[in-house]
């Protein structure tokens, strides 16, 4: 039986904390974090691992352990008729855990998708790329985020979405003390950027 901490967390063998929240669905799998390394042509968990490392987030003997599986968030929300709706994002989460107080997630999105379309009320999000390229629109600016950039951070209350083209997308998305909070209150859906 999972131990479950007062803030909705679990903890792994590896003390690092694993969300247990109603937001995940785990049935929607697509690829394998074997098939990682074939899309992008380079380990994308050690790179991933180079990047925490670097941002002193990950200590330098620390080694993450990817899903084998990926993991799908699942939203719900009322719309403008007051209907409950359902939000899926077309990410797949092959991290996503606390490292120390941080939230830190990584996420494959495959060409053509779009994550959920969300704000944070109380914690920031930072976003880096690390293979592939893929927009992320922040309120009304576009940027286009490659792996050569350094990171972008979203603004509190900022309605912000995740999309590629032509190309997949493989990004390692840092939100500093979100551990503190119940992974529940980690997003709140919007509407802006309408997608259904």
């Amino acid at each position: 039986m999972l131990e479950i901490d007062n803030r909705g967390f679990t903890k792994t063998k590896s003390d690092l904390l694993v969300p247990k929240n109603n937001l995940v669905t785990p049935d929607r799998r697509k690829i394998t974090s074997g098939e990682l390394p074939i899309i992008f042509g380079v380990d994308i968990r050690l790179l991933t691992q180079n990047e925490l490392i670097r941002l002193g987030i990950l200590p330098k003997e620390g080694k993450l352990q990817f899903h084998d599986n990926p993991i799908v968030h699942t939203y719900t929300d009322i719309n403008d008729n007051g209907e409950i709706i359902k939000i899926e994002s077309d990410g797949q989460y092959f991290l996503e855990t606390v490292i120390d107080e941080d939230g830190v997630l990584a996420s494959y999105l495959p060409p053509f998708s779009r994550t959920s379309e969300h704000e944070h009320i109380t914690i920031k999000e930072k976003y880096k790329q690390i293979a592939g390229q893929s927009i992320v629109n922040v309120g009304d600016e576009e940027i286009n985020l490659n792996a050569a950039m350094e990171s972008i951070e979203v603004p509190l209350n900022t309605e912000h979405q995740v999309m590629t083209g032509a190309k997949p997308a493989f990004i390692l998305i840092v939100m500093p003390k979100a551990g503190l909070l119940p992974r529940d209150q980690w997003h709140k859906p919007t509407h802006r950027y309408n997608r259904k």
